[in-house]
Parts: structure tokens; C-alpha cells; sequence
């Protein structure tokens, strides 16, 4: 009796216990490697709505930067007429041009730059001049911002809290229309486009206000409302 429970101890595994193993060492596998799958491509698209999201936070910081250091320089483009400091045409592919102050803190001075937002082709991008008063074929920097930018619209308000896509008024207009649009047939905007037009100011004025609307490829629409700091 106790020679045949020992042979039967040692007799080792049957045939279908080892198919039944072997099945559930497979399903065990099978499961870690689906998983594994899974989140590496969870990684991978988290990875890439990272570098979106970064790409895009980076292209609006430097437009907020920009907006909230405004200088009031005016300036003479490369044919000798006169530029406000600041110019806002929602209408065209030149979005916004204007003078912005940088502090270079190795230095302890201040630089002022042209700056302007020119958005054609899908591609939204950066000029800068480092010259204020140019010269016909002056050198600029182009820097293109986040190629998912779809489109973006830029208002500005004055301290009436009304929301104009041109900027200054009366300044730049293409019709009949648009002159209309800006009331040009009173006295008072006449005059104030002939004072912007000959460089001559009574008084400096700047927008209160930026609304910044962005369309995104990956994120929709962003609105952004950034308050001037002139």
C-alpha cells in the first residue's frame, strides 16, 4: 500500500492538466501584453497633446508678453509715412504691428522693437525689427508661432468699453464702406485721422483692452481677454 501511493506521487503531471496550464499562462500573457499596449499608446497620445498644449501655451505667452509691454514710440515705415504706435486691422493677413518695450536686465536698459503679427497660409508669424525708423528693404526676424493655429481675431476696446477691429480709428480703412464704419463723415474723426496720418498728437491714446480669439486645430476656440498695461 505505501509503494503504490508513492509511484503515484511521482507519476507526474497528466496531459490535460498541462494543456489547462499552459491555456491560462497564455490568457495571463496575452492580458499583460493588451495592457501594455494600451498604455503605450495612451503614452503616445498623451505624449503628443503634451507637446500641442506646450507648443500652444508658449505661442500665447509670448503674445500676451508682447501686448503687456506696449511702448507709445511711433515710428516712419520704409517709405518715410508716419505709423502709430500701435496698429489693429482684423480685415487683412497683417493682423497687428506695434512698438513693444524689452528690458535687458544684463544691461539694466530698455530696447524698443517693431513688432508685427502676420497670419497667412495657415501660419501665423512673429516679425521683428530691430530698427523703428526704416529704410525701404529693412531686415527683420520672423519667428512662426504654433502651426496648429488655425486663425486668430484681434479687437481691441477704449476706455468707452467698445469693441473695435481696427485700430486707431480712422486710421486705416480700404473702401467706402469701412469709412462709413468708423463714422469718418463727422468733424472730430476727420481731424483725428488728419493728426494720425501727419504724426501730430493732442493726446497718446492706447487700447484699454486685447481680445485675443484663437482657432485651434487640436483645441478648439480660446478666447483671451488681456488688459493693457499703458
Amino acid at each position: 500500500m505505501y509503494i503504490f501511493n508513492q509511484n503515484k506521487s511521482n507519476s507526474g503531471f497528466t496531459l490535460i492538466e498541462v494543456l489547462v496550464s499552459t491555456l491560462i499562462v497564455g490568457m495571463i500573457l496575452s492580458s499583460i501584453f493588451f495592457t501594455l499596449g494600451f498604455l503605450n499608446i495612451n503614452l503616445d497620445r498623451l505624449t503628443k497633446n503634451h507637446k500641442h498644449y506646450e507648443a500652444f501655451i508658449s505661442s500665447l505667452s509670448i503674445i500676451e508678453q508682447d501686448l503687456k509691454t506696449l511702448s507709445t514710440r511711433t515710428v516712419r515705415d520704409e517709405f518715410g509715412d508716419f505709423e502709430p504706435s500701435i496698429i489693429i486691422n482684423d480685415k487683412s493677413d497683417k493682423k497687428m504691428i506695434f512698438s513693444r518695450l524689452i528690458f535687458d536686465e544684463k544691461k539694466l536698459t530698455h530696447h524698443t522693437y517693431r513688432i508685427e503679427y502676420h497670419f497667412s497660409n495657415q501660419s501665423l508669424k512673429r516679425n521683428i525689427w530691430n530698427v523703428l525708423d526704416r529704410v525701404q528693404n529693412s531686415d527683420y526676424q520672423t519667428q512662426y508661432l504654433d502651426k496648429n493655429i488655425r486663425d486668430i481675431s484681434i479687437s481691441v476696446t477704449d476706455n468707452n468699453l467698445q469693441w473695435y477691429q481696427v485700430w486707431p480709428v480712422g486710421y486705416s480703412f480700404n473702401d467706402e464702406k469701412d469709412l462709413l464704419s468708423i463714422e469718418m463723415k463727422f468733424r472730430d474723426k476727420i481731424k483725428a485721422y488728419q493728426d494720425l496720418a501727419s504724426g501730430r498728437f493732442n493726446t497718446i491714446k492706447m487700447p484699454l483692452a486685447f481680445k485675443i480669439l484663437i482657432k485651434h486645430k487640436y483645441f478648439g476656440d480660446i478666447e483671451r481677454v488681456i488688459l493693457s498695461q499703458i
